[in-house]
């Protein structure tokens, strides 16, 4: 509340106690009151009103209170200062605060849970897997049919590269959203064409190891650079389900380019020892 006087304007904090506290404060005023000595002169009991621990100030009383409320004057100014009014208020206000709160550290009774669901459902996983998985089983049957040996040793590198990719995303700590699900299955698909243009390649008795290397990486650098930047971009987004996306396609094409190259090495061990 504000209190006027000639003097100008001051900021008080009224504290009303219950019927317990009213009791003990009056015995505190009445321990605690000014009074006046042998020769005349005025005593006063200093107390320190604390917080939580935190000394909120030092003062005196000049009678016994038995209302119950206990008025503390936070500053005073001029009416026309208009800034100090406001600081002392809202040191007042923020007491206040406090005091309604209850003593630190806060007690509070849980009333009920409130759970997020999950914009994923267990259904919706096992449709997505079933769906991928069946695309994959299919595209690694196709290269063993078409390309026998060949084939099988792409399928196995393929598997490997997939579990090496979870590996990675999940000691990265990534979100699996809907949106980075979308870009799992955009690395699989580009990771299926790089290794199809690679065994093509195989086929081809006359091109060297190193230059099957070279070329199917020079095939497909400016798509893999492409998909790199959209996957930075998205990675520094706030919103974090394009965040989630863009670190599953940055983590994913890590491992792609690294993985891939170690495969395709081994690939073409096995071939040069196969002639």
């Amino acid at each position: 509340m504000y209190g006027s006087n000639d003097t100008g304007t001051s900021v008080v904090l009224n504290i009303e106690f219950n019927k317990e506290g009213k009791k003990k404060f009056e015995e505190v005023t009445k321990k605690y009151i000014q009074s006046t000595n042998e020769e005349g002169n005025s005593v006063t009991k200093q107390i320190k009103l604390e917080l939580d621990g935190e000394s909120l100030i030092e003062t005196y009383f000049s009678e016994t209170i038995t209302t119950g409320i206990l008025q503390l004057t936070i500053g005073s100014s001029s009416n026309t200062n208009t800034q100090d009014l406001n600081t002392y208020m809202n040191q007042a206000t923020n007491i206040a605060s406090l005091i309604d709160s209850g003593k630190m550290p806060l007690e509070y009774e849980l009333q009920d849970n409130t759970y997020l669901k999950a914009t994923i459902t267990k259904d919706m996983q096992i449709v997505v897997f079933l769906i991928v998985l069946s695309v994959i089983v299919i595209g690694c049957i196709y290269w063993i049919i078409k390309y026998k040996k060949n084939g099988i040793f792409a399928s196995i590198g393929y598997i490997g590269l997939i579990a090496f990719a979870l590996l990675a995303i999940r000691y990265t700590n990534v979100i699996i959203s809907i949106e980075s699900i979308i870009s799992a299955i955009i690395l699989l698909v580009t990771n299926y064409i790089i290794m199809t243009h690679a065994i093509k390649q195989f086929e081809k008795n006359d091109i060297s190891k190193k230059e099957i290397i070279k070329t199917t990486y020079k095939h497909y650098t400016s798509s893999l650079a492409i998909l790199l930047i959209i996957a930075i971009v998205f990675t520094f987004t706030n919103w974090l389900p394009i965040a989630s996306m863009g670190m599953v396609l940055f983590w994913g094409l890590f491992v792609l380019i690294i993985y891939n190259y170690v495969i395709m090495n081994v690939l073409l061990e096995v071939k040069k020892e196969k002639q």
